[in-house]
């Protein structure tokens, strides 16, 4: 069974590898589209010394809360003492502003996301339809932006690890940021297709213990504040 689960989850990645090259080709040809705070970027003094054991790496701002502030989200690695390490995003803050001082009036973490990097993962899947897309040193790890037209900006990611490819979507409740994405039935998960009218995402998923694959529709539900799955 365990040579079986690689055997998928190997599968999986080169399915979702075939179109690396040309992914690079196109992030080759688009990289005057990403935003200029994604690149070598003056660093907000307000967010730069969070945590000693983490460095900011990049930022975008975007109506997080929907409260006329001036909100940031934020991405953190570790400081390591050597050069070649491994890129790994390990937290990620959305930080209230004051647009008069440009100090932190509160942050708030997103809960229980960090992430490995691949370029190639997201650049063949419809996630830039959500939102704005987000990128670190030229890979796109996900968008921002008010899909499910409610007033405020949903944060779309995508946690990377050994054996999982899971979206992690985000929205704030009032009081703080929770997932938005209910019942994620496969360890792995790309998003396939959106469909903007009706509020659907479509995912194409893997569970990698069972061997099982199949799509995966969710609906924005307004009454519960999340996209529940639709069973077909």
């Amino acid at each position: 069974m365990e040579n079986k689960v690689v055997l998928l989850f190997a599968l999986f990645l080169v399915s979702c590898s075939r179109n690396q090259q040309n992914s690079v080709d196109r992030q080759e040809e688009m990289i005057h589209e990403i935003p200029e705070e994604t690149k070598e970027f003056d660093k907000p003094k307000t967010v730069y010394d969070v945590d000693p054991k983490l460095e900011l790496v990049t930022f975008v701002e975007g109506n997080f809360i929907g409260q006329t502030k001036k909100t940031m989200l934020c991405f953190y690695e570790e400081k390591l003492n050597y050069e070649d390490k491994e890129s790994y995003i390990r937290n990620a803050f959305v930080f209230v502003i004051n647009p008069n001082t440009e100090e932190i009036e509160r942050f708030y973490e997103l809960p229980n996301w960090e992430t490995l990097l691949y370029r190639g993962y997201l650049e063949s899947s419809p996630i830039g339809e959500l939102g704005k897309e987000i990128y670190f040193r030229e890979t796109l790890i996900g968008s921002y932006g008010d899909f499910n037209s409610n007033g405020i900006d949903e944060i779309y990611l995508y946690g990377l690890s050994g054996w999982s490819f899971f979206p992690y979507f985000f929205e704030y409740d009032g009081v703080e940021f929770k997932e938005i994405l209910d019942d994620k039935k496969m360890n792995v998960m790309k998003l396939n297709f959106v469909e903007k009218q009706s509020k659907i995402l479509g995912f194409q998923g893997v569970n990698t213990e069972t061997g099982d694959s199949s799509n995966l529709k969710y609906q924005w539900n307004e009454g519960e504040k999340k996209y529940s799955l639709l069973e077909e």
